[in-house]
């Protein structure tokens, strides 16, 4: 009878594997944005789940709209990658949306945990498949999980790490099915090849490595086979070649299509310099960053010895497709920005890694070979690589390069020199750079010491329950595969370090359910940390109480079909972590030229002209924002109360639009609500629609007003009114203005007091004879009777530490000689 692949054995060693590298990979994690890349992908994350789409909303200050056709939804690029990455992390936002206390950003950036520690469970069950023992597949997959890019990885939020695991399960698939050749197998890899594909399009440059693992036999391969073959890699050929022509999947055909990439050909210049980063330099390759990739080379060497080519073959082909590929297609960018590298050859890992499989098989077997510590000593280094992987933030390398290395976009000193290698030049700079770590960033020692007992528990029951006791099911497995590719039967003894026999009670009760208790406290864990996260983190404002608070007025006021716009980048790490409530889209804009950060940084733009003072993108999408929308909702970072601050977006809205009511729970956190009626031009020098007699003061003049959306209204409706002032001499204070809705009878409707303008245009700075327009508008109770009613206006002083004092007005209607009323009637008729 042939030895099953899993038995219960089997899988509470998978399930402790699992656990051991989850835990670990957790104790580095970083819970931060590392990239661009990584944020919009995010941003794709939160669309879906929340709206059904795929807008880059809250990163749109880093991927601003590029159309702004009213008819094709909102002005906002699409993330428009390859879907598997965030269809796959949705579930983690999910959870964290509903459920209290666990941030968005923190929870699903432990997407790549759990993929990283997936990628360790398919190899141990990958060796098995390929006939070695459960203490050889578990020594695999721990050095591979502690000694690969895997580590810095598991931090990020790359879709790498995601197209290692469907690149190995395909092969993995393909194994077994060339085994067994059964329907689900088929199935099963099919799906595999799927994910690899819609994870990213690259992913087909390891067809052939694939194809090597799935043929029947590769010592002769028969006509029929190559037909066969070829008439495959046409068809997929020719389907990618439709979905790029065709735009057959919308918005993400142009990822697919060779056509467009075998146009671009011709960039060879870059090929050298990127093969010999990807494959020859200590600094950059993928042996240099992942150091226990060498092992391969000793055990290709045992598998050809043994005439079994197929893996060496397929590690080879898969390397070099892909550093080949995006040496070649990427041209100009095949470095792949400032993340870990190879980033672009970080997928091959694993099945490249899967030739080193007869070395350590021989290592574990012969533990006092003189060979144990040459291979002891490759871990620990590869262990010192990751490590400095995941201390400090992957910026924080560049800029302690000298002037030539430029950045480090592609410096080859980086690469080749020993004194500038990332694991030489981080480790200096621990002493004086904060660490890229969660736990240390929120001063919760407590977590990863916890994972840590937990790690060690982990390895301390796989070294007990590893090797099987004598006569036990799964002590020497006997199928086919496994004779033909351990043909060289050992003779050697038991090594030394075999577990003692263990008692009945342990392998019974507690030897079962050990490693699921294993698993519960590792979510237990990480749920506590996540919890403190929420509460603690300071890279997402967590303890702002300001921001909090005005979170919870935008969750309360505004609904799921308004737009809410953050003036600046700066609160959009709070929004993209803790907005889990209802409310409004929420859209970042791009920090302005206009805009001054603190006082002793002047603007890049000065301007009297809100226009002029805004990017070339964010002027357009305002507008048709406005076009579409009844109303918008503004979150200033800075406000009136600092006297330096020029807010510019808030400014252009407040000259083009109406500004409702506004909120401020902080001197820097501000809310303003928008009604989109377009207001008179400012600066058109045209005399108001309607003009009035008014007089407030000696000199102040409402010579006029406007309603751009007429007399007419239902309740509930905002109503907006611009109000045409000159003065006639200079003015020392700064007064207030109040516009009132008010019943026949006097009674009050509706009211805005502020300075004019939305404070932006204070009365001392007015200018004798010049005009100025002040919009604002005023909310109609919904519950508001049918009826007409009147708009009063006045002028008030209302000093700091004294009582408000109004200005005296003249003119055809006033009074109690303090308001002055509007020869205008407003007709609300109740909805």
């Amino acid at each position: 009878m042939t030895q099953p692949l899993l038995n219960r054995h089997r899988l509470r060693i998978l399930v402790v594997l699992w656990v051991l590298l989850a835990s670990l990979y957790t104790i580095t994690y970083s819970g931060m944005i590392e990239s661009g890349d990584t944020r919009r992908m995010l941003d794709a994350v939160g669309s879906l789940v929340d709206y059904g789409d795929q807008y880059l909303d809250l990163t749109a200050w880093q991927f601003p709209p590029n159309q702004f056709n009213l008819d094709a939804g909102l002005p906002l690029q699409s993330v428009s990658v390859e879907p598997m990455q965030i269809v796959s992390a949705a579930p983690l936002y999910w959870l964290a949306k509903h459920v209290p206390n666990l941030g968005l950003v923190h929870t699903t950036y432990l997407f790549n945990v759990l993929v990283g520690a997936t990628i360790g469970s398919v190899l141990f069950l990958y060796a098995l498949t390929l006939g070695y023992d459960e203490r050889t597949a578990a020594l695999a997959t721990i050095v591979f999980g502690i000694g690969t890019a895997v580590v810095p990885y598991s931090k990020s939020f790359f879709r790498e790490p995601l197209m290692m695991l469907c690149l190995l399960l395909a092969a993995f698939f393909l194994e077994r099915l060339r085994q067994l050749k059964t329907v689900p197998l088929l199935i099963c890899a099919a799906l595999a090849l799927m994910a690899l594909a819609l994870t990213k399009a690259s992913g087909l440059l390891a067809m052939p490595a694939l194809a090597v693992i799935a043929l029947p036999s590769i010592h002769r391969i028969s006509r029929r086979t190559v037909i066969v073959v070829a008439v495959v890699g046409l068809l997929l050929a020719a389907l990618f070649v439709a979905l790029g022509e065709f735009d057959l999947i919308p918005g993400l055909g142009s990822r697919y299509n060779l056509l467009r990439f075998l146009n671009g050909l011709p960039q060879q210049q870059y090929l050298v310099v990127a093969l010999h980063s990807y494959l020859l330099s200590p600094g950059g390759s993928v042996w240099g960053t992942s150091p226990v990739l060498l092992l391969a080379l000793p055990g290709a060497f045992l598998l050809l010895r043994r005439g079994q080519y197929r893996y060496p073959l397929a590690g080879l082909l898969v390397v070099l497709g892909f550093a080949v590929g995006y040496a070649v297609l990427n041209g100009p960018h095949w470095f792949g920005g400032l993340s870990w590298p190879p980033r672009f050859i970080v997928p091959v890992l694993a099945l490249a890694f899967i030739a080193a499989f007869p070395a350590l098989d021989w290592l574990a077997h012969h533990p006092r070979s003189l060979w144990i510590v040459p291979a002891i000593l490759l871990v620990i280094y590869a262990v010192w690589v990751q490590i400095s992987g995941v201390t400090l933030s992957w910026g924080e390398y560049p800029q302690h390069l000298p002037p030539e290395a430029d950045g480090f976009l592609e410096w080859g000193g980086g690469h080749n020199v020993i004194q500038y290698l990332r694991w030489v030049v981080i480790p200096q700079l621990w002493s004086f750079r904060p660490l890229d770590n969660a736990w240390a960033v929120t001063d919760a020692p407590l977590i990863p010491l916890l994972l840590s007992v937990l790690v060690l528990t982990c390895a301390l029951w796989l070294w007990r329950n590893i090797t099987p006791l004598p006569g036990d099911n799964h002590a020497n497995p006997s199928n086919k595969v496994n004779d033909r590719i351990k043909s060289h039967s050992r003779t050697s003894p038991p090594p030394r370090f075999a577990r003692l026999p263990l008692s009945t009670t342990w392998r019974g009760g507690w030897g079962v359910r050990f490693p699921l208790f294993l698993l519960f406290l590792y979510l237990l864990i990480t749920w506590a940390g996540l919890r403190i996260l929420y509460e603690r983190d300071e890279r997402y404002d967590a303890r702002s109480e300001s921001l909090h608070a005005m979170l919870s007025m935008i969750e309360t006021e505004t609904t799921a079909d308004d737009i809410v716009l953050l003036s600046t980048p700066g609160y959009e790490p709070f929004f993209l972590n803790y907005r889990k409530g209802g409310g409004g889209r929420v859209i970042t804009l791009p920090l302005q030229p206009g805009e001054q950060t603190s006082p002793e940084q002047p603007p890049e733009v000065r301007s009297e002209l809100p226009d002029a003072m805004l990017t070339l993108q964010t002027v357009p999408l305002l507008h048709t924002l406005a076009k579409t929308h009844e109303r918008l909702w503004l979150v200033v970072e800075f406000g009136p109360d600092l006297g330096w601050s020029t807010r510019p977006v808030e400014q252009f809205m407040t000259m083009h639009y109406y500004p409702v009511e506004y909120w401020q729970t902080a001197p820097q956190v501000r809310l303003v609500e928008y009604n989109t009626a377009s207001a008179p031009d400012a600066f058109a020098f045209r005399s108001p629609e309607q003009q009035t007699d008014l007089v407030y003061g000696e000199s102040i003049h409402l010579a006029g007003f406007a309603l751009p959306e007429g007399t007419e209204y239902t309740s509930g409706d905002a109503l907006p009114v611009s109000l045409y002032w000159i003065t006639d001499t200079p003015i020392e204070a700064n007064y207030s203005i109040g516009v009132f809705l008010r019943a026949a009878d006097g009674s009050p409707v509706s009211q805005s007091d502020w300075q004019p303008t939305g404070y932006f245009a204070p009365t001392s700075l007015w200018q004798v004879g010049v005009p100025v327009w002040d919009n604002r508008a005023l909310r109609i109770p919904a519950d508001l009777p049918s009826g007409e009613y009147q708009l009063w206006v006045k002028i008030y002083d209302n000093p700091p530490g004294g009582s408000p004092q109004d200005l005296i007005v003249t003119g055809t209607q006033t009074l109690d000689d303090m308001i002055g009323v509007l020869p205008v009637r407003i007709t609300v008729r109740n909805s």
